[in-house]
Parts: C-alpha cells; structure tokens; sequence
C-alpha cells in the first residue's frame, strides 16, 4: 500500500491568486507503480478547493512551487482529502 507525505508553505498574492510550494513523496511502492494524486487546498471560510493532481512513479519525491487563484484566501495544502487514492 503506498505512503504519502506532504508538506507546504502557502504565500497569498494579490487578487486572491496564492503561490503554493509543496513536497510530495511517494513509498512503499514497485518502481512501476503509477498513481494520480489528488491535491486540495484547505480555505480560510472552511471550504475545500480541489486545485489538481500529481502523478507519481514509483518511490519518488516531487518539489514543486505553483500559482493558484482561490476564492478565499488558502490555508492549509491538503493530499487525498475525500479518500480517493487507497494509502496508509
């Protein structure tokens, strides 16, 4: 069963567009193991956005820095928020 772990920083900008910088790994896996996850950002109102996925090979590791415009400012990075990828 695969492991995830997540981690980010959440900088807003204006017009509500926030600058997300995320690390997700991926382990426990076969090197030819594929899954698509999903990511979520956790609103200041208490919503839930999803905002994309990542697609992930294998034991890996994936830095990334990206530009999202959000309805209300982001709070928190979320992975796998409505249990749609089976992990631990």
């Amino acid at each position: 069963m695969p492991h995830y772990d997540l981690s980010s920083d959440l900088t807003p900008g204006a017009d509500g567009v926030e600058t997300i910088h995320f690390k997700l790994s991926q382990s426990s896996v076969s090197n030819n193991f594929v899954m698509l996850v999903p990511l979520y950002v956790q609103l200041a109102d208490g919503n839930v956005v999803r905002i994309g996925s990542m697609n992930m090979r294998g034991v890996m590791n994936s830095e990334q820095t990206i530009k999202v415009k959000l309805p209300s400012p982001g709070k928190k990075l979320l992975l796998n928020y409505n249990a749609d990828v089976l992990s631990d």
